[in-house]
């Protein structure tokens, strides 16, 4: 067991809980507790589902003695696999198989799920019988090395519970042993794992100071990091600002009491023990006016804080909070400390990156005041021209031109370099002048400086790589009082510059002043006018978007737009309006809108408010509106809006059709049952039965008529309600055939059914549906004559790629004239022959139908021969089909 341990530290736990189903009790113990202990530990540790315990005493045959997860066979003698058995015993190693062969071999009974595969492991004491331990998994997957390893450590602590051999009082021994050095090893590694996060935390944060990214960024990376490494569940950065006596939130991690902006106040007694300690301060309450109720401020949280200092001054704090009562002490405590020098490095480094942006604000500002023209604006060329007449008048070695930004400066061209030191003094290079006494004297004193022995004295700054510079001069570039920049030249040697080199080179330097000069003014120039160019365009871009959106509007609309001048000559026109005077209307009618168009743009727009010109198949209402701020006669003067007013007045008169149709419905019935209640005030008793059912049957008419009425008004009210569920329109249809067929009978009409035997049920309301057939067969009787036929059917059909249950009533009446048929489902619409018959009927049980249809998510449509009768076919989603898909449409709208 030691050996196996040794070999792959990570079994200890593993051998451990072997150790302990092997020697839990007293030896040596029955078969039964080994099936209940060490097998169904085995079987746990190699993911098997099962375990058996095999005894062989070398002479019979093999004695299965104790099984884990699956039944024993009645006998427990694996024949009449002996052999296979035997061959197993033998071998040294574990040996896999497939699961089917080893319960073959152990003679188990064989299971309705087969096992996929079997791991086989011989164990030989000194003497007495030998074993073999099976264990059997699901899946066909092998064993690793680890499961090996465990299989045979398993056999052999069953080996030894089973004889009671000496090697117990060892076997606990080590389990001891193991146990111990599994804690050891847990508390190391637990320590490890800490220094390892720690370790990583610190060199995440270094990263990130070191790439000089946002400073919240790096704050944000060290709040997490406090909160990881320790047992916190938030964390917050605090900035000291305002008047020092101020803690803001500027970061905020995880469910912080501290979110982005909260104010904590130093003068707080809570937090102002910040101000007089270095250490972590623990037991912080959330200070009073943070939160807005006394419940969060004692919310029973932890919090601890540690200041953040830098030389001695407080820049703020970083806090962690948490459930753990013990949180900013101990393991706490030391990560607060850890991250306190990072957070204070963040910090610095974010104030010195705010005093730069000051100071190079300023610098700008004072470039920008700076305007003097002269020269050329091509500022590198002239910077270059210069340079080469230094090489001339100046014996140096390389030379530059450097342009100062507040403390620094920047070479901006150079000659020479490339030669002596590939890697110095390179376009783009910056130093800060502060770093450099040469630089510093000029701008301080305006005067050129000459450095003849850079190896002695205080007047250079001798750096690593620049020992090949031995002397230097240099003269300020001023524009006025404003020391601009300067004019370098190196040199290789020592008192290679005197100062009339320095008087020599402060003329170049008045030559490059000039040229800085120009080229600023140059740039500005540019600046400006690409300003301004990107301003028109930008106001350009706006006008056409704006032009383009009205453009789309007025194309858009269903409503015609003219334009016209003064004089009334059309200028423009959208498309509806060009459409009507170009194509819809009549030469003759166009005139008329034309004249319509001139005469309101000549008199006054108020004059014709409210204007309708009458065209063939075209009511037009003209209203108009003058065009602001155009005082030029050719130009837009009024604009005139035409709403086509078709619909609305065909629909007054649809309206007005319909009242006249209810009212004669109405009066009808109601004569009726005035003249039936006279008769039965006149007439003796025996009569009134005959006289009370008309007056029953034409009240259910009015009512009838009232309820279609009221339907339509809910349809458009959106007031509809359905009860969905599976429909068998086989029963539906077979249910409106008995209705009406004693109707039928007394008219003489033959009324069929025909249903599909494959009709699928349909997802709808039933009463719905019956409705819809009452008032299509209904429909179809008033207009087939005596001894015709109505057949109502039933089917599955397919479109759209859907499936959907139909319903269809055809009768061979009169039929729908063809110019009718786009109109049949229109409200209050009535045909020519109902008309003429003055048959009774608002026009609303087709219009009906097709509104219940299509909340259902279906259609109705229709086809019809004039004199050869008319076909309604229902079209209604299929429960297979239709469920999800109605759901769909009805979030969609429908």
């Amino acid at each position: 067991m030691r050996e196996i341990a040794g070999q792959d530290e990570r079994l200890l736990p593993e051998l451990a809980a072997l150790y302990e189903a092997c020697c839990g009790g007293t030896y040596p113990v029955s078969a039964d507790e080994i099936g209940t202990a060490l097998l169904g530990t085995t079987a746990r540790l190699l993911k098997s589902s099962a375990a058996v315990l095999c005894q062989h005493d070398g002479v019979g045959a093999a004695q299965l003695t104790a099984a884990y997860g699956v039944a024993l066979p009645p006998k427990r003698r694996p024949s009449p696999r002996s052999a296979e058995i035997a061959a197993l015993l033998a071998s040294v190693d574990p040996v896999e198989i497939d699961g089917r062969s080893a319960v073959k071999a152990l003679g188990l009974p064989v299971r309705k799920n087969p096992f996929g595969r079997a791991i086989c492991v011989a164990a030989r004491p000194g003497k007495g019988a030998s074993i073999l331990l099976c264990v059997l998994r699901d899946d066909d997957s092998p064993f690793s090395p680890t499961e090996r390893a465990l299989a045979r450590a398993a056999a052999v602590c069953a080996l030894s519970a089973l004889d009671g051999e000496p090697i117990l009082p060892q076997l606990r021994d080590q389990h001891r042993s193991l146990l111990v050095e599994a804690a050891r090893r847990e508390q190391l590694e637990d320590e490890a794992g800490r220094l390892d996060g720690r370790l990583r935390a610190l060199r995440e944060i270094a990263l990130e100071l070191v790439a000089g990214g946002d400073s919240l960024d790096a704050l944000e990376a060290i709040a997490s990091h406090a909160v990881s490494l320790t047992t916190a569940s938030a964390g917050a950065v605090l900035l000291r600002e305002g008047d020092g006596q101020v803690l803001r939130s500027a970061v905020a991690v995880g469910s912080s009491s501290m979110p982005v902006g909260t104010m904590l106040r130093l003068d707080n007694d809570q937090y102002g023990r910040l101000q007089r300690t270095t250490q972590p301060v623990v037991d912080l309450a959330l200070a009073p006016g943070s939160s807005e109720s006394d419940d969060e401020q004692n919310d029973g949280r932890t919090r601890a804080a540690v200041p953040i200092r830098w030389g001695g001054e407080l820049l703020g704090a970083l806090v962690i909070e948490g459930d753990d009562p013990s949180l900013g002490r101990g393991q706490g405590a030391e990560v607060l400390e850890l991250l306190s020098a990072p957070t204070a490095a963040v910090l610095r480094n974010a104030k010195l990156l705010a005093a730069e942006r000051e100071q190079r604000a300023l610098a700008e500002g004072l470039a920008e005041a700076a305007s003097v023209l002269s020269s050329s604006l091509l500022l590198e060329e002239v910077l270059d021209r210069i340079l080469e007449q230094v090489e001339r008048v100046v014996p140096g070695d390389a030379c530059n031109v450097m342009l100062v930004d507040g403390g620094t400066a920047r070479i901006v061209r150079e000659r020479g370099y490339h030669k002596i030191a590939p890697d110095e003094r390179g376009v783009g290079t910056s130093v800060a002048v502060g770093d450099y006494p040469p630089l510093a004297r000029m701008l301080q004193t305006g005067e050129p400086v000459v450095v003849s022995d850079t190896s002695t004295g205080d007047a250079w700054v001798r750096e690593e790589g620049q020992e090949w510079l031995r002397s230097y001069v240099g003269a300020p570039i001023r524009v006025g009082d404003v020391t601009m920049g300067f004019l370098n030249v190196d040199g290789t040697r020592s008192g290679q510059f005197g100062a009339d080199h320095g008087r020599r080179l402060r003329a170049f330097a008045g030559h490059a002043a000039v040229a800085i000069e120009n080229a600023l003014l140059y740039s500005r120039l540019e600046q400006k006018k690409k300003i301004l160019d990107d301003e028109v365009k930008r106001r350009t871009a706006e006008v056409e978007a704006e032009y383009a959106q009205l453009e789309a509007i007025l194309d858009s609309s269903s409503d015609g737009f003219i334009v016209a001048d003064r004089e009334g000559s059309i200028l423009r026109t959208n498309r509806v309006a060009e459409g009507w005077l170009t194509q819809a209307l009549s030469p003759e009618e166009g005139v008329s809108v034309r004249n319509a168009v001139r005469e309101i743009a000549q008199s006054g727009v108020g004059r014709h408010a409210g204007l309708i010109l009458e065209l063939t198949g075209l009511d037009l209402h003209l209203s108009a509106a003058r065009v602001l701020g155009h005082d030029d006669r050719a130009g837009p003067a009024v604009v005139v809006a035409l709403h086509d007013v078709s619909p609305l007045r065909a629909l007054g008169r649809m309206k007005s059709q319909f009242v006249s149709n209810v009212s004669h419905e109405l009066r009808t019935p109601i004569t009726t049952i005035k003249l039936y209640a006279t008769l039965l005030r006149d007439s003796p008793r025996h009569k009134w039965d005959q006289y009370l059912d008309s007056l029953e049957h034409e009240a259910d008419r009015q009512a009838r008529l009232i309820e279609d009425i009221l339907q339509i008004a809910q349809v458009d009210l959106g007031r509809t309600e359905l009860d969905l569920a599976p429909v068998a329109l086989n029963e539906a249809a077979k249910a409106v055939v008995d209705r009406f067929a004693a109707q039928a009978e007394m008219k003489n009409l033959r009324l069929e059914l025909e249903s599909g035997e494959d009709c699928p049920a349909a997802l709808a309301d039933s009463d719905r549906v019956a409705q819809i057939l009452w008032n299509l067969v209904g429909n179809a009787m008033r207009h087939t004559d005596e001894d015709g036929c109505i057949t109502v059917s039933s089917s599955r059909r397919e479109a759209d790629g859907r499936v959907w249950a139909t319903l269809g009533v055809r009768d061979n009446g009169s039929g729908i004239p063809e110019d009718e048929l786009p109109h049949v489902f229109d409200r209050f619409f009535r045909g020519r022959e109902a008309r003429e018959m003055q048959a009774p009927g608002t026009g609303l049980g087709l219009a009906l139908v097709k509104a219940i249809v299509e909340l259902h998510g279906g259609r109705v449509t229709v086809e019809s021969s004039q004199g050869k009768g008319a076909s309604f076919i229902v079209w209604l989603p299929a429960v297979e089909s239709g469920a999800r898909v109605y759901r769909q449409e009805r979030l969609a709208g429908w």
